[in-house]
């Protein structure tokens, strides 16, 4: 831990930060995580975050996959019936999902200082509550059009 003036650095020891990360499938163990932060002063707790598994990405992930191609041949047919021509069979699909989901992010409905003043009190278990998650899976397809 230096400062710098007009004589120089001048150096008082060190400064030291440590973090620590939990990880849990249990939302009602973060409150338990913050209550213990705080009873052992913990000079901050912060960046919550909650995100899905991997397995749970990627099972919906395949149903949204299976909902769109649905989607998408439902669209065919009525471009086709648009078009006065028949609709042939799937020539080509391609998934086009950016892979954005897996990434944690963070709780945004409670601010970091709520959640610490909400663990300091000791009448009630800090509330910290997941939000759904949006989903967006497109597919480019191609079919043949009969004339």
């Amino acid at each position: 831990d230096c400062s710098y003036n007009t004589m120089g650095k001048t150096c008082s020891g060190y400064t030291a930060r440590m973090g620590t990360r939990f990880e849990t499938s249990e939302i009602s163990r973060l409150g338990d995580i913050i209550r213990e932060s705080s009873e052992a002063s913990a000079d901050e707790s912060s960046t919550l975050e909650t995100f899905p598994s991997s397995e749970t990405i990627k099972s919906a992930r395949e149903k949204c996959l299976e909902q769109a191609m649905r989607n998408a041949a439902n669209k065919a047919k009525r471009m086709a019936e648009g078009a006065q021509v028949q609709l042939g069979g799937l020539l080509y699909a391609r998934e086009d999902t950016p892979p954005s989901i897996g990434m944690p992010t963070p709780l945004r409905s409670r601010g970091t200082m709520e959640i610490a003043m909400s663990a300091a009190s000791e009448l009630k278990e800090p509330l910290v509550e997941s939000k759904p998650l949006e989903m967006r899976v497109t597919v480019t397809s191609h079919y043949e059009i009969i004339r």
